[in-house]
């Protein structure tokens, strides 16, 4: 099915349209694929496909939400920017407690006003790291956006890593083909 796709709004379209659960175990098979080749690259060695494949419902079990919610640590808040009449804005965020290996997702999407459209929150009860539970709210809030029919939006995360990759090639250790 996503090898019919033409390009990559179509294929991250097909895969949000699944339902949630073999959404995400997708997910973590790119995940999973991406990390490798970047190991890889960076002369950690070859991963076997079955490795891979071994490791994404690794990722789907380690992602699955707690019974109990997990409290975010404080930060200082940042005065919210209006979009554009037309479009709304996608704030989300992930949080991550090493010692733990557990975090907690959020996000919330409001109009020009400020208004909110829709929110969403959600724990897990494993995670790898903290740009995995930045991840994962951007891909809850993405899901939501698009089951609502949202499609013109602002998407704002504050963590620089998520934002760094987003916007640049910068952290991706794969070389060109």
């Amino acid at each position: 099915m996503l090898l019919q796709k033409r390009s990559a709004y179509e294929v991250v379209t097909c895969i949000l349209a699944l339902n949630e659960e073999i959404c995400l175990e997708v997910i973590m098979l790119l995940y999973a694929w991406w990390e490798a080749r970047n190991k890889a690259n960076a002369g950690e060695g070859m991963r076997q496909t079955c490795q891979i494949i071994h490791r994404a419902p690794m990722l789907v079990v380690e992602s699955k939400p707690a019974r109990k919610e997990m409290k975010t640590a404080h930060q200082k808040p940042q005065k919210w920017a209006r979009p554009p009449p037309d479009v709304l804005k996608v704030n989300c965020d992930g949080s991550f407690f090493p010692d733990s290996k557990k975090g907690g997702w959020g996000f919330i999407i409001r109009d020009h006003d400020g208004r909110a459209v829709s929110a969403g929150t959600g724990s897990l009860s494993a995670v790898h790291d903290a740009d995995c539970a930045e991840a994962k709210a951007c891909v809850a809030a993405l899901q939501v956006a698009l089951n609502q029919g949202i499609s013109r939006i602002i998407l704002e995360t504050g963590y620089m890593n998520t934002v760094n990759a987003l916007h640049s090639d910068a952290l991706d250790l794969c070389l060109p083909l």
